[in-house]
């Protein structure tokens, strides 16, 4: 795993730390370090949606994915049955209507 996105993981689910990785995701990580986020955030994608800070992160990754990953997300969000569960969730309705708004 990448050094520089295992090291920051801790602050994910911080109040100021979440900023940071924001930031990064937005202005930093190349192509390589992209890829790595990309198999962290989607293996707990459930539960980074669920917190109050983290799920801003997942809603930053989800605006960064082109067409085609952002339709694979949501398939894999129904066929995994959370899309339900994201709704009821104050958190993690906000990362559905992400989704949601950028396949239109």
């Amino acid at each position: 795993m990448n050094k520089k996105v295992y090291s920051i993981l801790k602050d994910w689910k911080n109040k100021y730390g979440n900023y940071l990785i924001q930031f990064l995701l937005e202005f930093w990580w190349n192509k390589n370090e992209m890829f790595a986020f990309k198999i962290l955030i989607e293996k707990s994608f459930y539960e980074f949606s669920i917190d109050e800070f983290s799920s801003h992160i997942v809603e930053k990754y989800i605006k960064k994915l082109n067409l085609e990953n952002k339709q694979r997300l949501y398939r894999e969000v129904l066929q995994k049955g959370i899309f339900n569960i994201l709704l009821n969730n104050r958190y993690g309705m906000f990362v559905v209507n992400k989704l949601i708004n950028c396949l239109k």
